[in-house]
């Protein structure tokens, strides 16, 4: 008889490849699925709950194989086993939803000039972050904005999850927290999808940071808030060794000669000659400025209650944004992929709109897109502040983001870079 196949028999001559998502303390799930077999056995066991000879007879392989498999998996809460069958324990989901997802979602940025917003609203605050008391308040202010970039798209995506009210009655703060969180993206080998133009983003792009403690300091958290091109890191193999990037310069001795600098404590002359170091282009990024003999850190640094306060301005700036993003997009979000979550399953749905959404609605590729390049509009990047010529730059008519001067070289320079004091 002809017709469309079923999904078991795609399944006998086009298996299911996986990919995953995950964050937090996920690596060991994430190695155990690094499996073929294991993979189909999750999609499988996604709909319906399914018996180890059921599995082997659905995917035509010995039980033996599938039982031992399932014991693996189900250590790491892959699985769940009820009555003697199993049942996958996290969302399987189709790359095309997954593709036409995030294409919606960065289609209503884009359309709606949410990266432009965002910027505009950082600009409004510079008077009133410029008044709080830290190092580096008097910076260009294009070259702080590495900085709150990284912090608003963190924010508007938390406040558009929190104003989100979702059509099902969940209530996202009352959702027990998982040691890891993980998803599935399945695609057969038989099927070809469509491609999209989403040329104004950032495909990757994260921040990181370190820790250390210091006698006269305290501890001390390093932070580079862009880990992504043009600035070394993992992704980008040509630029330079990621292990020697920006956040790998943030360590216990350039933390202290930047604090004492700032703070007018005499350096040591090993600490002088360190810091004179520290002014040249290698390795890792170009931490102080040379002006005559003077040694003038390129780094903010905040306190921590600072630090929380210049968060909470940026907070109520975006709360109204964060609104009309959660009432126009989210809903379409939750339409397309609730029928999709097995029904009933809370540990499911609490993945989906604790994780899965946050995945799906993360505003920071697109941010960071037009804060390197902008929209062709001419830009005010540099025309306000005490010291504007304070850092080295490219003029540009079009990028919010105060950019390094040719010669100095991104992989060299510190935008993005700064300390908080943790304890003080």
């Amino acid at each position: 008889m002809g017709g469309e196949l079923t999904m078991t028999e795609r399944l006998s001559y086009a298996p299911a490849e996986l990919n995953f998502t995950y964050q937090n303390d996920a690596e060991g799930a994430v190695h155990e699925m690094d499996n073929l077999l294991k993979q189909q056995i999750c999609f499988v066991c996604y709909t319906e709950s399914l018996s180890a000879s059921e599995i082997a007879k659905k995917l035509g392989v010995a039980k033996e194989y599938i039982e031992d498999s399932v014991k693996e998996m189900l250590v790491l809460e892959l699985l769940k086993e009820e009555d003697g069958k199993y049942l996958t324990w996290f969302n399987v989901f189709p790359t095309r939803e997954n593709n036409e997802a995030h294409k919606l979602t960065y289609d209503y940025y884009i359309q709606n000039k949410i990266p432009a917003r965002v910027n505009e609203l950082l600009d409004g605050l510079e008077e009133e972050i410029r008044a709080l008391n830290f190092y580096g308040n008097d910076f260009n202010y294009g070259y702080l904005k590495w900085i709150f970039y990284n912090l608003a798209a963190g924010i508007l995506d938390t406040l558009i999850l929190k104003n989100f009210k979702n059509h099902h009655g969940f209530e996202v703060s009352k959702a027990v927290p998982r040691p890891y969180n993980i998803t599935g993206f399945y695609q057969t080998a038989d099927e070809v999808l469509p491609e999209y133009e989403t040329e104004k983003q950032m495909l990757n792009c994260s921040c990181t940071w370190n820790f250390c403690e210091l006698q006269d300091f305290g501890k001390i958290k390093g932070c580079d808030a862009l880990y992504a091109p043009p600035f070394p890191n993992i992704w980008d193999e040509a630029n330079t060794d990621w292990s020697k990037g920006r956040i790998a310069s943030l360590d216990m001795n350039n933390d202290r000669i930047i604090l004492k600098l700032i703070s007018s404590v005499e350096l040591s002359k090993l600490e002088h000659d360190m810091a004179n170091g520290m002014a040249l282009e290698a390795p890792g990024a170009r931490l102080i400025k040379l002006d005559g003999q003077k040694q003038i850190p390129l780094t903010p640094v905040f306190t921590n209650k600072v630090f929380c306060q210049i968060e909470k301005l940026i907070e109520k700036a975006l709360q109204p944004l964060s609104v009309e993003i959660a009432e126009n997009l989210c809903a379409k979000l939750e339409e397309m992929f609730f029928p999709l979550i097995r029904k009933g399953e809370l540990r499911l749905i609490e993945d989906f709109y604790t994780f899965n959404l946050k995945n799906f609605i993360h505003s920071s590729s697109t941010l960071w897109w037009y804060g390197l390049n902008g929209d062709g509009e001419e830009s005010s990047v540099g025309a306000s502040g005490a010291r504007a010529d304070f850092c080295e730059s490219k003029k540009s008519s079009v990028a919010p983001l105060e950019l390094p001067a040719k010669e100095v070289g991104y992989e060299h320079f510190a935008a993005g870079l700064y300390l908080i004091l943790l304890d003080e």
